[in-house]
């Protein structure tokens, strides 16, 4: 193995590195990720003494490759190889290690104020120069801080030693009367007009260096306008699209290319059983019975008034809980369901705790709301952990997302959960002064094997439920579902109101006017749950005797496995050998697992059992 020279200030973090996904056996730690689409394996090892060493594999043939390491050495692979590379290594230097080349309690000081403030970790980008570092906005990617050393005489400074300094971000107007030349001076290697920099030998107070810094953080998030055609954000995230649709994508390819029947698709949640006969019945009757244009034309923007009554009714009776259609809002889904709900809420500097792992879309839909996400990691069993939510809801909070039944792991909330849930967000709602609203995200309500789903709305007076029927009645493509408001939250009125504007701002007309009236009629029905209960019985026994590690679900439709490797995306490229078309955990905001789905027919199941058995073998299982 190599020595990476770049890691010789760093000190690796036993705990973040094994969350990470690094392996410990007497005392060292190794780690190994798959580059360049399976064809390069790197693995990386930390001994006791400190230090980091990396070896890349040739995956084929099984001889190192280390053109990749040669200065000069060009060639549009090579350069792949090389960028993958160093992007994993600046990847585990910023998740696992901390520099040891800033020791004054200054600049400790001022690290831990912004982890503890703004969640920010120092991201060291410059391998030339391994000690300096960067702090920046998580919302605009925008530095409001670099921390440096530099020679003393280079800030005009009598000695021959180094000092650490910060560069911030001030006001211009503010420059001027802030430099004295002593202890702040005009930006090192900044724009003078506006970055400071400020010594960290403790002539600057730590009270006035947090100050500064939130005046850098507060100026980094002001809009620059920017010489581009399109939004950057939303070009970045249509180019990086979900892990999911892309492995949909990939297994649409594969089957042309080889034929369905030789591919096993577990990526995706397209229901897999056929819609209510119900469903197809009123659509009939629909068309048949009432005038095209009033059928098909406009409804009001919260939906047609006798659809929202319905709901309303129906959520009245089967829940008890007292609903007026005057809380219901008809949506495009469960994606506008939470999109609206979010707009209609999101205030600036607000946060969202989410319990993971969740939907990958979540943060997505916050941050494009102008939140940010905090995550509260669920127990070991993907029960609600009441201690990390405790911990994760603070001042700033604004609302909880829960999902249950869970995707990814099928996990179903309990009553006791909830009102446990319940007294917690009561207790923080009275510290904050105004409530923390819990958001329920339901597209699985109707899919369980025989657990109780408590309706969250009976538990606490501030909850908005967004529902979908997307999956209860096979309806993914025809996108329609509800929000819906507690008459008992507080300023449900105006909270009502607050959505009927998102919902206008973000160009939802009104949702689609056939299906509203078909879903009308359709109310707490759903597809075939026994087929679903079929495989996943099916599939959870074939994985369990394979030696693969199942907590079995019990709702939704998926299966939440325990990758045999640190590196659940490596081991989904593994299985991609076999046709097998897995999902990893890192989207769902952990790591170590795969979510397989078995909402698909079950002969893909049966066909798939040799290919599962195949590649437990290549781990030894």
């Amino acid at each position: 193995m190599t020595q990476e020279s770049s890691f010789s200030d760093a000190v690796l973090v036993p705990e973040r590195a094994l969350a990470y996904g690094f392996t410990e056996k007497g005392g060292t730690y190794r780690f190994e990720k798959l580059l360049c689409g399976g064809q390069f394996c790197l693995e990386v090892e930390v001994p006791p003494g400190g230090g980091l060493f990396t070896h890349t594999l040739d995956v084929l043939t099984q001889e190192p490759y280390v053109l990749h390491r040669v200065e000069g050495a060009k060639g549009t692979f090579v350069e792949q190889v090389r960028a993958e590379y160093l992007a994993a290594l600046q990847e585990i230097a910023q998740h696992c290690f901390e520099r040891s080349a800033f020791r004054s309690d200054c600049s400790a000081a001022l690290l831990r104020y912004a982890r503890e403030r703004y969640g920010d970790e120092p991201e060291y980008l410059w391998q030339r120069f391994p000690s300096n570092a960067v702090l920046r906005r998580q919302d605009n990617r925008r530095w409001y801080a670099a921390i440096l050393t530099v020679a003393a005489q280079k800030l005009g400074l009598p000695g021959e030693g180094t000092l650490e300094i910060v560069d911030l971000r001030m006001a211009p107007e503010q420059i001027a009367q802030r430099v004295d030349g002593a202890k702040i001076f005009p930006g090192w290697h900044m724009n003078k007009k506006n970055w400071v920099t400020a010594l960290l030998d403790g002539s600057v107070p730590p009270e006035e260096l947090a100050a500064l810094l939130d005046e850098s953080y507060r100026l980094a998030g002001k809009k620059q306008r920017r010489n581009t055609m399109v939004n950057a954000r939303n070009k970045k995230l249509g180019e990086a699209r979900s892990v999911i649709r892309e492995i949909f994508e990939y297994g649409n390819a594969r089957k042309r290319e080889i034929g369905e029947e030789n591919v096993y698709d577990f990526s995706i949640g397209n229901p897999g059983v056929p819609a209510p006969h119900e469903v197809n019945e009123e659509i009939v009757r629909l068309v048949g019975s009432m005038p095209s244009l009033r059928l098909h034309g406009y409804t009001s923007a919260a939906g047609a008034p006798e659809v929202r009554e319905a709901v309303a009714q129906y959520i009245h009776t089967a829940f008890g809980v007292p609903m007026s259609a005057g809380g219901v809002y008809m949506t495009c889904g469960a994606a506008a369901s939470l999109t609206i709900t979010l707009n209609a809420l999101c205030e600036e500097g607000d946060e969202f705790v989410v319990v993971t792992p969740c939907f990958p879309e979540y943060s997505v839909f916050i941050e494009s709301a102008g939140g940010k996400v905090v995550a509260a990691a669920a127990g070991s069993d993907f029960h609600l952990d009441m201690a990390a939510l405790d911990a994760a809801v603070g001042a700033r909070t604004k609302g909880v997302i829960i999902n249950s039944p869970n995707n990814p792991t099928g996990a179903v909330y309990t009553r006791k959960e909830l009102a446990a849930l319940a007294a917690l967000l009561e207790k923080k709602s009275a510290q904050r002064g105004e409530p923390v609203f819990l958001i329920a995200d339901e597209p699985y309500r109707e899919l369980t094997y025989g657990a109780e789903v408590p309706y969250p709305m009976a538990f606490y007076a501030d909850t908005i439920v967004c529902y979908s029927f997307s999956k209860s009645l096979s309806l993914a493509g025809e996108r329609i579902g509800y929000i819906a408001v507690s008459p008992q939250c507080k300023g449900a009125t105006d909270v009502f109101s607050a959505v009927c504007g998102a919902g206008r701002a973000l160009g939802f007309v009104c949702a689609p006017a056939l299906f509203q009236r078909v879903v009308a009629t359709c109310l707490g029905k759903s597809g075939d749950v026994e087929e679903y209960r079929k495989n996943r019985d099916l599939l959870l026994n074939t994985l369990t005797e394979c030696g693969f590690s199942c907590i079995p679900p019990e709702g939704a439709f998926y299966l939440f496995m325990r990758s045999p490797e640190p590196d659940a995306a490596a081991f989904c490229e593994r299985a991609k050998a076999h046709e097998l078309l897995l999902v990893p955990s890192d989207g769902f905001g952990v790591k170590g697992y795969v979510r397989v789905s078995y909402c698909v027919e079950r002969a893909v199941i049966e066909r798939s059992i040799p290919a599962f058995r195949a590649l437990a073998r290549e781990y030894g299982l």
